[in-house]
């Protein structure tokens, strides 16, 4: 945004509308709210569409990558350089949660919990595309409808399905996201968390020769893999206190590589 206050005054303003409409309107009702509030949230002048934005994406562990202490302002930091950063949503996690049942990954999975899984999840993806669809159409947002089996088939072969958690959905959503839909990852966990170093040794290893066998066909993502032999991947632990000047070192050198990746995709699309 041009003017990062107002822009806060105006969404803050927005959002606690559509909360209390969700707490006690119906669908339809909801709906309208939400339509008003793209109307308000149209105000917001900003420097570009989000489509030309340099993006990264931040994945890891779904308490860390969704509070704003532990992130501490790293967003900020990211938003300073011109970086967009798309922070995987906990809708994700529910989704995933849904594929575990529907796909019997635990053995105590029955075959009435599986329907129960398919038909409730129905919903879920009629509601989330309803309303991302909704809010599609301001400039700063990019609607994306979150498809585990995708980022599942990322992962497959570097970790198994049922080793379940997190370190398998952010080895498959980095891969799934990078060099193609955004020109960096963020890998973020708490201190001494196992399945975010789990998760960071696969990517160092593995990120770019998984996304190569993945997009064979792809012609802009084979250009990007041949032009870096490194995509732009870095994994981050919080324990509360502020980036260390090693972190912020990284971060910086993280956001130059970022910035080459991004101009690099635009020139050739």
């Amino acid at each position: 945004a041009k003017d990062k206050d107002k822009a806060m005054a105006i969404y803050d303003k927005a959002v606690d509308k559509v909360v209390e409409s969700l707490s006690k309107d119906s669908w339809n009702q909801v709906r309208k709210v939400m339509g008003k509030a793209v109307k308000e949230l149209s105000q917001i002048e900003t420097k570009y569409h989000i489509k030309d934005a340099k993006k990264v994406a931040l994945v890891g562990e779904i308490y860390v990558r969704r509070d704003s202490f532990s992130k501490r302002d790293l967003i900020e930091k990211m938003a300073e350089r011109d970086v967009v950063v798309k922070i995987s949503p906990a809708l994700e996690w529910i989704h995933y949660c849904d594929y575990l049942i529907k796909n019997k990954v635990f053995s105590s999975v029955t075959d009435r919990d599986k329907y129960q899984a398919i038909v409730v999840g129905w919903f879920k993806n009629y509601y989330e595309k309803a309303i991302k669809n909704i809010f599609g159409k301001l400039d700063f947002y990019e609607p994306h409808i979150i498809d585990v089996k995708e980022v599942m088939e990322c992962s497959e072969g570097l970790i198994s399905e049922k080793f379940t958690g997190e370190a398998i959905l952010t080895v498959g959503a980095s891969i799934h996201e990078i060099a193609d839909k955004v020109a960096g990852v963020i890998n973020i966990g708490p201190f001494g968390c196992m399945p975010s170093r789990i998760a960071e040794a696969v990517l160092n290893e593995k990120l770019e020769e998984k996304k190569s066998e993945l997009t064979l066909n792809d012609k802009e993502t084979q250009n990007t893999l041949k032009e870096f032999e490194h995509l732009p991947f870095i994994s981050i632990e919080v324990d509360g206190s502020p980036f260390s000047q090693l972190v912020e070192a990284k971060l910086e050198s993280f956001a130059l590589q970022v910035e080459r990746v991004h101009n690099h995709i635009k020139g050739i699309r």
